[in-house]
């Protein structure tokens, strides 16, 4: 999403919502300040390596993935709220509809 898009949508008294990762997050933040709000989407290692495993890639695109994980992890410290994943896809969502539509953020 581009940065003119972002405005029209602020503009018009909504929140813009789309997944980054961690250099886009940390650009975000550099440009518009605490505008942005990121928020680390959390689920447990064991979820995210059965996952992994389960993908119909290569053996070294999986070990690749797995091997980095705990890196991507210690991202969490950089965002600013973090969304449980622990549940349901949908509980998630809804956790973030209700930090972004509430006065969480």
């Amino acid at each position: 999403m581009k940065r003119k898009e972002i405005e029209r949508i602020w503009n018009a008294g909504q929140n813009a919502v789309m997944p980054i990762d961690i250099c886009g997050a940390t650009a975000m933040h550099a440009s518009v300040g605490d505008r942005a709000v990121t928020l680390f989407i959390y689920r447990s290692k064991e979820a995210v390596i059965t996952d992994i495993l389960s993908r119909s890639t290569s053996i070294d695109d999986k070990l690749k993935r797995i091997m980095s994980l705990d890196h991507e992890y210690a991202n969490q410290g950089l965002c600013d709220r973090v969304v449980f994943n622990d549940k349901t896809v949908e509980d998630a969502a809804q956790a973030i509809i209700s930090m972004v539509s509430g006065a969480n953020i």
